[in-house]
């Protein structure tokens, strides 16, 4: 056997590792959930509960490892058929990209060192959602090992969306970091139509042009963000990141130096968007304020399509994308009772304005008194 093909059974040993591993974690986060609830008045201190949680996390522990190891082996097997990485010329460009390679999370962390200088955007540090290895690697198999479907196969182009203020934009640091440890990104512009480069970018005015890279666009979700992007043959149906649960927040407040009853407390607010409970608490009820005095039937409506005006787009921020486990969007929620309750004081003007639609459009109606139930249809229409 040669040295590719031995590299190639270590990768699928190694992806076959990696997927026991991810179902172990969702078999110690179901026994965790069950045993939550058929326990509601259990405290952090408990043992059983206790015992459970070290379970969770030693299985989260081995997914990371497993992740590691698959990477390695990828880089291995890609760097006997001759896969390139380009780096830029400049000095802390170059010293970032070599320095990438040897980067471990810690705590589900990562921490960029030397911190970038060339890019602004590039966070020194961030937390790694648990959603951020699953979406990597479906778009993984998708660009480069193909599906069972002919239809799809040689898919590169993945466009992202979802709720604002959920990392969607340092979800590409990660591609970025994972692409890296697998040779598989390259910087300048003229390997654009290199299907073997990793092309990571944020909405573009015009939207990302199309090309043979693999490319990743994360967008708002209003539809004219990634329309055109959508209509290339060789991209694949919109995916949605899912707001942040209460447990990864938790996870990454160490990062903000937040004790968990302040994180709680801005959870039971704005729900799970990470910007306003780590970085914005100040603007949480002024924006909650602005969004729900702004809101009618029509947004509701709009929001499922993505046709949000750009300056409505802050009902998102209320009104959130709930998500399934293949990244396609459920339903929407409200973020909190808190903001339902909000909302109950508005329930008349949103009424009204659905009944006037309603009636625009004629018909047969049923009619009652909202003041006195017992009221006559003629005593109603006088």
């Amino acid at each position: 056997m040669d040295d590719l093909a031995i590299a190639q059974r270590g990768v699928a040993e190694a992806e076959a590792a990696v997927e026991e591993a991810r179902r172990n974690v969702t078999k110690a986060k179901k026994a965790l959930d069950d045993w939550t609830e058929k326990n509601p008045s259990y405290t952090g201190e408990e043992p059983a509960y206790k015992t459970r949680v070290a379970a969770l996390d030693e299985r989260e522990a081995a997914l990371t490892k497993s992740e590691a190891t698959l990477d390695k082996r990828v880089s291995y097997r890609l760097g006997l058929i001759g896969a390139a990485m380009d780096i830029d010329e400049s000095a802390n460009m170059s010293d970032f990209w070599n320095s990438l390679s040897s980067v471990a999370p810690v705590d589900n962390c990562l921490t960029f060192d030397p911190a970038p200088t060339f890019c602004a955007e590039i966070p020194k540090q961030f937390f790694i959602r648990k959603c951020y290895p699953r979406m990597f690697q479906l778009i993984w198999e998708k660009a480069l090992y193909g599906i069972n479907s002919m239809e799809e196969r040689g898919t590169s182009g993945f466009a992202i969306t979802g709720n604002p203020g959920i990392g969607k934009s340092v979800f590409l640091f990660y591609v970025m970091w994972r692409a890296v440890l697998r040779r598989q990104i390259t910087l300048i512009s003229q390997y654009l139509n290199s299907p073997a480069t990793w092309y990571l970018t944020d909405a573009l005015p015009n939207g990302p042009s199309a090309v043979g890279a693999i490319t990743v666009v994360v967008a708002p979700p209003a539809r004219k963000h990634y329309k055109q992007f959508l209509k290339y043959t060789k991209t694949t149906r919109l995916f949605y990141l899912p707001v942040w649960d209460l447990e990864e927040l938790l996870a990454a407040r160490a990062m903000y130096e937040l004790s968990p009853a302040i994180v709680e407390e801005r959870f039971n607010l704005i729900g799970g968007i990470a910007r306003f409970v780590f970085e914005k608490p100040n603007l949480i009820h002024r924006t909650i304020k602005e969004a729900l005095g702004g809101l009618n039937i029509d947004k509701f409506r709009n929001m499922v399509g993505g046709y949000l005006s750009e300056e409505d787009e802050i009902s998102y921020l209320i009104i959130h994308f709930v998500i399934s486990d293949d990244y396609h969007v459920d339903s929407l929620q409200f973020a909190s009772k808190y903001i339902v309750e909000g909302l109950s004081s508005r329930r008349g003007s949103l009424f009204e304005s659905l009944s006037h639609r309603q009636l625009s459009n004629e018909g047969r109606f049923l009619i009652r008194s909202l003041d006195n139930t017992a009221a006559s249809v003629d005593s109603i229409l006088g």
